[in-house]
Order: C-alpha cells, then structure tokens, then sequence
C-alpha cells in the first residue's frame, strides 16, 4: 500500500524543461541531528565574520593588559583586576582625576 501523505510527485513540462519532485520526509532523529550540526556551526561562522572587522586603539589596549594579567600570580590578578574595574567604574560616572587615589 502506497503512502500519499508522505511523497508527492509534481511534473511540469514546458518547451524545454521537464522536472519531478518528491519531497522525502526526514526521521525525527536526523533533523535532531541536523539542527545540533547547523548550532555547531554558527559560533565558527561568527567568528569568521568578525574577524574581518578593523582593530581599534582599545582592541590593542585590551591585549596589552591580557598579556600582563596572563603572566601575573592568581592573587595578584585578583587586586589588578579589582583596581581595573575600580577606575573604570569612577571614569564612568565622570569623576575620575588626576588626584584620585583608590584604596586596595
């Protein structure tokens, strides 16, 4: 007995163009599988596309300290890190200063 639901058949003839189509109905699992492939490949394809943006005086900023918190003992990155935020938090709110002083 033959499924009518699952396949279809669709012919057109014209001049010069003659086609059939059958839709194939794909088990749950494979398109399970498909979707996981197609999430897998997203982040790869975004950070392809952004590799290509321009780098800016920040982006060369953020690597220099990268660099010197990579080769800092874990305590100390700890404080730097702490003392970094702690700037950036006071310049946000527009009262960084020459003078200012934070305290550890």
């Amino acid at each position: 007995e033959e499924n009518n639901e699952s396949i279809t058949e669709v012919t057109a003839e014209t001049p010069s163009l003659s086609w059939q189509e059958t839709p194939v109905t794909t088990p749950p699992q494979a398109k399970k599988r498909r979707e996981e492939d197609t999430l897998q490949e997203t982040p790869i394809r975004i950070s392809h596309t952004n590799s290509y943006q321009m780098e800016d005086e920040f982006d060369a900023i953020g690597r220099n300290v990268a660099a010197k918190l990579r080769s800092m003992r874990l305590d100390q990155r700890i404080v730097a890190e702490k003392l970094l935020n702690d700037v950036l938090f006071e310049a946000q709110l527009g009262t960084l200063h020459r003078e200012a002083r934070l305290h550890v």
